[in-house]
This record gives C-alpha cells, sequence and structure tokens, in this order.
C-alpha cells in the first residue's frame, strides 16, 4: 500500500480532517489503543497497525518514535495498567481466588493516573519536534521517510477513483481486522489464531488495494518483496532472545531464581515485599514473555507468601501486573518490540533512550499505588 500510493491517499483523508487539531487526534488515537489493552488485553496483534500509526506520525509532522508511542506503547501502557485485561488480571486473579471485578475503582483509577502521565511525555515530544524537526533523537535515520509524507494531500484522494476503490476495499478488511481483534478475548478458538488471521486479512486487503489501485502487478509485488526485507533483520534477534528463555526454562533456572528470591521476603514487612513481588515479575518478564504462562508459574508461590507476610492476594496481583506488563517494550528479548523496531528506523538503544524518562515515571507512579494498596489493605482479601 505504501509503494502504490494507496496508504498515503489513505492517511491523507485523516490529515486533512484533523489537520487543524492534531493533537486531539495524539490524544484520541493513544487512548483508543491503550483502552484495547487494558480491557481486552490486545497487545501482540496491534504490531499490524505499526506501519500505519507511523505514516499518520509522519504526515502529521512527528517522527517515528511518536508513531510507535501512539500505537504499541500506548496499547503496552493499558495492557499494564489492566482494566479487566483477562491474560493477566483475569487469570492472576482466579489463581488468587479473587472476584474478577474487585479492586476495579483502584485499577480505574491507575488507568487514569499512567494515561495522564504517558500522554504528557508523547505530546511534549511531539510538541517538541514540531517547534524543531531537528530536536527527533532519529532526525537522521528518519529525515527520507518524513519527506515522503511531508505534502500529504487528501485532494488528490478525489481525483483518483481508483485510490477510492482501494481504500474502501481495504477499508472493509481494517473493519474484518478490529472484528477479530475485539471478539478473540470471548471466543477461545479465535483467540488462538487471532495474530495469522489479522496478518492474512491484512496481507489480502493490502495486496488486493494495491492491484484495485491500478499500480500493477509489478510494482505491487515489488512493495511486498521490500516489506518482507525490511523485517529479516530483526528475525535473528527474536531467535537469539527466544534461545535464551528455552535455555533458562530447560534448566530449571527460573524455578530456582523463585525460590531464591521469595525466601528473603518472608522477612520484610508489607510495603517492602509487595515491592519484592513487583521487582520478581519484571526480572522473570525477561525470560518469559507471556503474562498468563508467568502468572502460573508465580503465583502458586507469590500468593502463600503474601498470606504470611499480611500483603492482601488483591495487592500482590497488582504488584505483578505491573511487573508483567510495564517491561514489554523495555526488554530486547520481548518479539513484539523486537518486530516493532524492525518496521521502523528505530534501533533498541534509540528506543531505550527515548523511553527512559517514561519509565521511570511509571515506576515512582507504580509504586505509590502499591503503598497505597498496602495502606488500605486493598482487598476483599
Amino acid at each position: 500500500m505504501d509503494k502504490t500510493g494507496t496508504l498515503k491517499a489513505f492517511i491523507g483523508r485523516i490529515v486533512r480532517r484533523f489537520q487543524n487539531n492534531k493533537y486531539a487526534l495524539l490524544w484520541v488515537v493513544s487512548f483508543a489503543f491503550m483502552f484495547l489493552g487494558a480491557t481486552l488485553g490486545i497487545f501482540e496483534t496491534i504490531v499490524l497497525l505499526v506501519p500505519v500509526m507511523i505514516a499518520l506520525a509522519y504526515s502529521l509532522g512527528w517522527d517515528a518514535l511518536v508513531g510507535l508511542g501512539m500505537s504499541i506503547l500506548a496499547t503496552n501502557m493499558g495492557f499494564s495498567a489492566a482494566i479487566s485485561n483477562p491474560y493477566t488480571l483475569g487469570v492472576s486473579q482466579q489463581l488468587a481466588g479473587l472476584p474478577f471485578a474487585s479492586g476495579a475503582w483502584l485499577h480505574i483509577i491507575i488507568f487514569i493516573t499512567i494515561y495522564l502521565i504517558f500522554m504528557l511525555f508523547l505530546s511534549s515530544y511531539a510538541r517538541k519536534i514540531d517547534k524543531n524537526p531537528q530536536a527527533s533523537i532519529i532526525h537522521a535515520e528518519d529525515s527520507a521517510e518524513r519527506a515522503k509524507y511531508k505534502d500529504t494531500d487528501a485532494s488528490l484522494i478525489e481525483e483518483d477513483p481508483k485510490q477510492n476503490r482501494a481504500m474502501g476495499f481495504f477499508g472493509i478488511f481494517m473493519l474484518l481486522i478490529f472484528a477479530s481483534m475485539l471478539s478473540s478475548p470471548f471466543i477461545p478458538a479465535l483467540s488462538t489464531y487471532v495474530l495469522p488471521i489479522v496478518g492474512i486479512l491484512f496481507l489480502i486487503g493490502g495486496l488486493g488495494a494495491g492491484f484495485i489501485s491500478g499500480a500493477g502487478g509489478k510494482k505491487v509485488w515489488q512493495g511486498l518483496t521490500e516489506g518482507w526485507q525490511g523485517l529479516l533483520p530483526s528475525i535473528p534477534l527474536i531467535l537469539m532472545a527466544a534461545s535464551i528463555r528455552y535455555i533458562i526454562d530447560s534448566g530449571g533456572a527460573t524455578d530456582t531464581i523463585l525460590h531464591a528470591a521469595a525466601e528473603p521476603v518472608k522477612q520484610l514487612g508489607a510495603f517492602p515485599a509487595a515491592v519484592v513481588i513487583y521487582v520478581l515479575a519484571l526480572g522473570i518478564e525477561f525470560f518469559i514473555a507471556s503474562g498468563s504462562a508467568k502468572a502460573f508459574l508465580m503465583m502458586p508461590i507469590i500468593l502463600p507468601l503474601a498470606d504470611i507476610i499480611g500483603v492482601t492476594r488483591q495487592t500482590a496481583v497488582l504488584a505483578y501486573i505491573f511487573g508483567d506488563g510495564f517491561s514489554n517494550l523495555a526488554y530486547p528479548t520481548n518479539p513484539v518490540l523486537l518486530i516493532s523496531l524492525g518496521l521502523t528506523v528505530v534501533s533498541y538503544p534509540k528506543w531505550l533512550r527515548w523511553t527512559a524518562k517514561l519509565w521511570l515515571w511509571v515506576v515512582l507512579a507504580t509504586i505509590v499505588f502499591l503503598g497505597i494498596a498496602v495502606a488500605i489493605k486493598l482487598g476483599p482479601f
């Protein structure tokens, strides 16, 4: 779609509608992605929307980091500040014997707080680039891509009926994609295959839109080949990250780490113990990315400890979901991060440099919320 001009035409319509109020668009789009993560636990499938969001960011005068911010990073913020995320909050509360909606009032407050912290971080960076494009920490790397979208003009759309038909065709597939993503948490059979289904829908929608736009088969296939080539460098990194996890798990090191860390916790007070659970989840996340798998591994150890120390199970669950989620897009062992960066010109060191301040504020805020949970004995138990 990028090669045939359909993506640019599609983005052009959005730019025309919001060109005088683009920061409102930034806040709304980021909220939508964050809400999907917080309520439905959507995370991995958002990777497929990253190129569209980056193109939108370029067209609005920003850089690839803002595009990543309003898509995959926003989703991760919501996934971590869970309101009803079935894969982390749902599983861990079920293992703890807690009602699914217990503690919901505090989870909503946490979600709003994290959203405000995140948006102040993202919008301030976007405004800095608006004032001075060279302030972008990836200015040299993505200058060519920004130039391509600099003069995105929606007036071209009405002059080319083929592009209109191509966008209509792709729009149908976008609706199917969102329908698949939104329904997957409620349909167990679909949740297993949602990622390949969404990928296939994107492929068919993109190829079909390319042919309908009149670009010709040669240009469409050339664009597809270039897209695959852009992903190739991230494949060895993903394999190496997976091998680290395999070595750790097959050697039984994960269980050893958990038990060794759990023993000293018995000697701590309630608040330090809650923080240690948080840190422990952060550490295990490096080796095991799956939130539900990590819950099955950690909860049988964490919950009895919480009972002994006097930390409520609801607080232990809160500490766990904080540690599980926010580190998803910080560790180089996470395939979602590696694939997302592989779709852009952003290197991992620059990503870490950009997000470091955000992680600091998030960690401080979550520790405060853990303190509140301990102080009020967040329950029901």
